[in-house]
């Protein structure tokens, strides 16, 4: 049950192997660009990490490349071997392309592939909106719903759920790492998810709600025009249902907090 719970509230902590960089003093370059996630290989952005459970870290991402799928040219992203940040391996995992105003991201998130095939779960990414240029605050650049069932030890599970992302706010200047960045758009993505198992008690099987609705994943995103990303807070929690007669082999609730802000960028158009 620990598995199914905590894998899928960190569905996007995953390991990437790139080249990372050492340096750690703020040296940010002046471009002059009108992208709010620049994109051209060779763009890159290091971070500090700093994660309520893995401590201090330093992030690399960079585009290493593009490649024709579904039809059109998207980026790929890479992110360093040591990364913890939740958001460069969000941009790692997929591949990226800009149509007007809108950010997409392509692929999909394998659960079983993530955490030792224990799920048989995917999440498709087709050309979802990571991020929109001209929406006003409080728009839903999108949102998708799905249900999965498997069984796992033997029991019957049902997963439900909803990924949403929203333009949560713009504003004229956010200072990240002491420089401040002008023209500011920040998005909320949001993992919503319930899980039902079927028990089964002197030959009756009930559906039995271990984990309630509840929003186990808040990323937001603060991207500056010109530069990118330059800072994202995930809060990820949870709290399973008290059962009783039941002892969970793992803590019934955790939460981590993943902070990670720019300390320097190269990028192009």
């Amino acid at each position: 049950m620990r598995k199914v719970a905590y894998s899928l509230i960190v569905f996007a902590s995953m390991l990437f192997i790139v080249s990372s960089c050492n340096e750690s003093e703020i040296d940010l370059e002046t471009n002059e660009l009108q992208e709010f996630m620049p994109m051209a290989v060779s763009n890159y952005w290091v971070y500090d990490a700093n994660s309520s459970l893995n401590g201090m870290s330093q992030d690399s991402l960079y585009i290493s490349g593009t490649t024709n799928t579904n039809g059109f040219n998207y980026f790929d992203f890479d992110a360093s071997a040591a990364s913890t940040g939740l958001a460069t391996q969000l941009y790692a995992q997929n591949l990226h392309r800009k149509s007007n105003a809108d950010h997409l991201i392509y692929g999909s998130i394998n659960l079983g592939d993530l955490f030792n095939d224990i799920f048989d779960f995917e999440i498709v990414l087709n050309d979802v909106v990571l991020l929109n240029e001209t929406a006003a605050v409080g728009t839903v650049l999108a949102t998708q719903s799905d249900t999965a069932s498997q069984t796992l030890d033997g029991i019957p599970l049902t997963i439900d759920y909803t990924l949403q992302n929203t333009l949560n706010n713009r504003t004229s200047s956010l200072t990240v790492n002491s420089e401040t960045f002008s023209d500011i758009i920040e998005t909320e993505i949001t993992l919503n998810i319930k899980i039902t198992a079927q028990v089964t008690v002197a030959g009756v099987t009930l559906p039995i709600t271990v984990l309630e609705p509840q929003d186990v994943l808040v990323m937001i995103n603060s991207y500056a025009n010109e530069v990118g990303l330059i800072k994202s807070i995930t809060e990820i929690s949870y709290e399973l249902v008290t059962l009783p007669g039941i002892t969970y082999p793992f803590p019934s609730s955790g939460s981590e907090t993943s902070i990670q802000e720019i300390i320097r960028y190269n990028v192009n158009n």
